[in-house]
Parts: C-alpha cells; sequence; structure tokens
C-alpha cells in the first residue's frame, strides 16, 4: 500500500510540474527572443527568402537565369536602400551584416525587380544572378546569419530558375 501511495504523490508532483512549467513558457512567449553568441533571434524576425526572390508577383516577365555568382562588397557600405535603389548596382541582391543594418537581411536591387543582367567580371556569360555579401573578407569573415540566408537565397534560386550546383560560383574561400 505505501508503493502505491509513493507512486501517487510522484506521479501527481510530475503533473503540477509540467503545468507549471507549461504556463510559465505560455507567459515568456510573447518576450522576443534574447540572442547570444549565436542563436537563431535574428532570424526569427527576417523575411522569408521566397519575398525577396521573385521580383514582380503580378508580372510573368522572368528572365532564363542560368547561374549564381556570390561574392564580397570589400567595401563598406552605409545605407544598403540607396545602394539597392541605384540604377547602376553591380548585384541583383545584398546581404548585410550586422555592422551596416540588420545581419542577414537581404534586399533586392532595382536590377533585379526590372530583371536586368549586370556586368560581371568572371566573364561567364550575361544571365548571371549576382548576390553580394557586405564585407571585405580579408580583414572580416561573413556572419553566420549571413552564411545561412545566402545559402537559403541560393537554394531558392537554384531551384526556382533551375540552375545546376555546378553553376554556382562562390568566394574562393567561402566555407558550407
Amino acid at each position: 500500500m505505501k508503493k502505491h501511495s509513493r507512486m501517487v504523490k510522484v506521479l501527481l508532483s510530475l503533473i503540477v510540474s509540467m503545468t507549471v512549467g507549461a504556463f510559465v513558457l505560455m507567459m515568456l512567449d510573447s518576450q522576443a527572443l534574447s540572442e547570444g553568441a549565436f542563436s537563431l533571434a535574428g532570424l526569427y524576425n527576417l523575411s522569408p527568402v521566397a519575398e525577396k526572390i521573385d521580383p514582380n508577383p503580378k508580372s510573368a516577365n522572368h528572365r532564363n537565369w542560368e547561374r549564381i555568382e556570390v561574392y564580397f562588397s570589400k567595401t563598406t557600405i552605409y545605407d544598403l536602400n540607396r545602394l539597392t535603389d541605384a540604377n547602376n548596382a553591380k548585384m541583383h541582391f545584398v546581404i548585410a551584416n550586422a555592422d551596416y543594418g540588420t545581419d542577414g537581411i537581404i534586399k533586392s536591387t532595382e536590377k533585379w525587380r526590372k530583371q536586368q543582367t549586370c556586368t560581371s567580371n568572371t566573364r561567364r556569360g550575361t544571365n548571371i544572378i549576382r548576390i553580394c555579401i557586405i564585407g571585405d573578407n580579408n580583414n572580416a569573415t561573413p556572419t553566420d546569419c549571413q552564411i545561412l540566408r545566402t545559402i537559403e537565397l541560393v537554394d531558392a534560386l537554384s531551384k526556382k530558375y533551375n540552375i545546376n550546383r555546378k553553376k554556382i560560383n562562390y568566394p574562393a574561400n567561402w566555407q558550407i
């Protein structure tokens, strides 16, 4: 009989503690995620990549993209809006780091919205989607968030435009 009452007490205390824990978690749910050394809190507030790759949802005028080129800006960029709205932009997408905007934010340029080609230094053709990572990669490596967002963006673009993995170029020292 004693063994039976002990088991009931343990089960009751387990149920009570789980219920209290659930209420505490629900109360904390409305709070913003805290950021640590690397946490998903920064990614939580970013817009989905799929929203960025559709230049004009109402138009079916899409270019036949053949390649993707990822490169570093090699310069400091303070105003992403001015950069992405410039008609002479040499990229279709920009991925910011924590120093120059919200870490991992993806901005599409006017060239992408108009489905225009950009000049490329690689001379591999004209139908190249160019993705610029903010940073010089000589003094600073890309952030973890930039790497994750770049992978997401490249995957979404390669699926949408049926681009083979062999036709995706990353910087020479890029580690995925």
